[in-house]
């Protein structure tokens, strides 16, 4: 576990390590995705840790240490944005039609997050929790390298919120979307979408904690559509899972396998079903299921399995997670998708090519 964490955030590895990686062939790289999971797995999995990696995997859980930093609190007061006047990380400094002395773009950030908090107060979910209330912060970054819209870190035990295994966070975007991994979108889509993304992140952690990603990654993907339906980025993670259908819905989350980001599509299918409170109560949910168990003393938190707490809650509908599937899976065939938001996106929807026709049953 040591040796994992420390390749993946590309510290010193072990010579085992090594010998093993050489043996496996390269994968091409993913494209530009979400960078919470891999947080998430680390402040998991911290206690687990040896002394001499936490102290080098330290700085992962911190808040980022800005040179030359500044911020700016946005007009409702929900969201601090902090950013740096120069080097890579700093963002377009360009201020010609707003605030004096605050960069257009840095206003910007501020008000798509306080348009994005709107929104989701309006879905009916709580709001993503901080230490004494203060504003959220979200901080601006370089990010392109690492192949990041955005990641959302967590802070410390919000249990004071009303639900026992829940966290403060705050988060880190690409300072300014205008690297290649982000085309063809322009920068304000991209920072629309990682918004509404990483942001519900940020309330899933407000609920619990512990979650399995797959489907963490699946809401916030989702989410992104149903905020920003103009922007549309999202559909290019159906293929991969719609050319590999028969992994499994909880595949562990990747844009080559669809895992997770690509199963956004089922949360449109349980939605047209059962109207979006659905996915909103399977949130709920989770933030009332119990995941520790303490033994000598030591308590020690697990992630949640999604699969059954999506099927307790469909079965409030008169359902269950297996009849929604196949009715899924029936209308991926079909292609008989409604309007979404008054229109149809069916031709943005990959089509499904069986790889077997049988005409007898049992095949």
């Amino acid at each position: 576990l040591d040796d994992y964490y420390l390749q993946q955030f590309g510290e010193v590895k072990s010579v085992q390590l090594q010998k093993a990686i050489l043996s496996v062939s390269p994968q091409a790289q993913e494209s530009a995705r979400c960078g919470m999971p891999l947080k998430h797995g680390l402040k998991r999995d911290w206690n687990l840790l040896e002394q001499t990696t936490q102290k080098v995997l330290a700085k992962q859980l911190a808040a980022p240490v800005l040179t030359s930093p500044a911020t700016y609190t946005s007009a409702s007061g929900h969201f601090t944005v902090h950013y740096t006047t120069t080097g890579t990380d700093a963002p377009p400094m360009t201020d010609v039609t707003g605030i004096i002395g605050i960069p257009d773009w840095v206003e910007t950030v501020a008000a798509t997050f306080e348009e994005v908090y709107a929104k989701y107060s309006t879905m009916g979910y709580q709001q993503a929790p901080t230490a004494a209330g203060v504003p959220y912060d979200v901080y601006l970054l370089d990010l392109a390298p690492l192949g990041y819209y955005g990641l959302t870190n967590s802070g410390v035990s919000a249990a004071s919120s009303g639900f026992p295994s829940a966290f403060t966070s705050w988060m880190e975007i690409d300072n300014d979307f205008a690297d290649s991994i982000y085309t063809p979108y322009i920068p304000i889509q991209s920072l629309q979408i990682t918004a509404a993304h990483e942001y519900h992140h940020a309330i899933q952690y407000g609920y619990n904690f512990y979650f399995d990603i797959w489907y963490a990654e699946a809401t916030s993907t989702w989410m992104e559509d149903e905020l920003y339906d103009n922007v549309n980025q999202l559909y290019t993670y159906i293929p991969a899972w719609f050319n590999q259908s028969r992994l499994p819905l909880d595949t562990s989350e990747s844009i080559s396998t669809g895992g997770g980001y690509g199963r956004w599509i089922f949360n449109r299918y349980l939605s047209e079903t059962h109207t979006a409170t659905s996915i909103l109560k399977v949130w709920e949910a989770v933030a009332q299921t119990e995941n520790c168990i303490t033994t000598n003393n030591v308590k020690s938190c697990y992630d949640i399995p999604m699969s059954p707490v999506i099927n307790n809650v469909l079965t409030t509908y008169n359902s269950s997670l297996g009849n929604d599937f196949f009715g899924f899976a029936k209308r991926v065939y079909t292609r008989d998708w409604p309007l979404h938001l008054g229109s149809s996106e069916t031709d943005k929807i990959h089509a499904y090519s069986p790889v077997a026709a049988y005409s007898v049953y049992p095949v």
